[in-house]
């Protein structure tokens, strides 16, 4: 849990985040101990984990004012993988897709203009809705999810994925 923080707190992740403040042990250990026990039909927390480290975290929830789902996620990007960001982009829409948050198949991301993450988006079936000077609202649903897998099956088994 406490190297997921370390990843959080590094300059290129807050810069994309809502709350772009570092956050202190204290304050993550409050966060997380309130994340166990929240219903998981409320909001479900992921960690990704590479032989045993944390690699990356991704979260969802159901957004009301939305009607989809929605999510967030992060990687180290210190760690030199681009197949690490396709991997959790893979592992977290699938996951969001069969669980019980999903109660409309959408879901939205709000991603900070200028966020490389976009592009991927973009390639596995989300569509921009809208946007302003700082966000872009995106939404993807389970039918081009669906016709965007086995894109990214084949690319995760492809001889160039890093065990």
């Amino acid at each position: 849990m406490l190297n997921i923080l370390e990843i959080r707190n590094l300059d290129v992740i807050r810069s994309q985040m809502f709350n772009n403040s570092m956050i202190d042990r204290p304050t993550h250990v409050a966060w997380w101990n309130r994340k166990v026990v929240t219903d998981k039909l409320v909001e479900q927390v992921f960690i990704v984990r590479k032989k045993d480290i944390a690699i990356g975290m991704f979260r969802f929830w159901y957004d009301e004012s939305f009607k989809a789902g929605n999510w967030g996620m992060f990687r180290d990007l210190r760690i030199n993988d681009p197949f690490s960001g396709i991997f959790m982009e893979y592992i977290a829409l699938d996951t969001f897709f069969s669980s019980n948050i999903n109660k409309s198949n959408e879901i939205i991301a709000q991603v900070r203009k200028g966020n490389i993450i976009e592009k991927l988006h973009k390639k596995i079936g989300f569509i921009n809705e809208s946007d302003d000077k700082d966000w872009i609202i995106m939404r993807n649903n389970l039918s081009r999810f669906n016709n965007s897998k086995q894109r990214f099956l084949r690319l995760l088994n492809s001889d160039k994925m890093i065990s």
